[in-house]
C-alpha cells in the first residue's frame, strides 16, 4: 500500500476515533456540602473530587 492510500485511511479513521472517544465538554455540577448543605466540613468535602474548567459549584 502507498504511503498515499495509508494516509487516507488511517486519518479518517484517527478523525472519527477522536469523535466516538474524545471528551469535548466534560463539565460536571456540584453542590457544595453535598447533602450536608452549609454545615460541612470545607477542608474534606473537596476530597475525591476533580474540578475541571467549566465545572460549575
Amino acid at each position: 500500500m502507498s504511503g498515499e492510500k495509508m494516509v487516507a485511511i488511517v486519518v479518517p479513521a484517527m478523525l472519527l476515533w477522536l469523535l466516538l472517544h474524545g471528551n469535548f465538554a466534560d463539565a460536571a455540577n456540584y453542590t457544595v456540602g453535598d447533602a450536608q448543605g452549609w454545615s460541612f466540613n470545607a477542608q474534606n468535602w473537596p476530597a475525591g473530587k476533580t474540578f475541571k474548567a467549566g465545572d460549575t459549584l
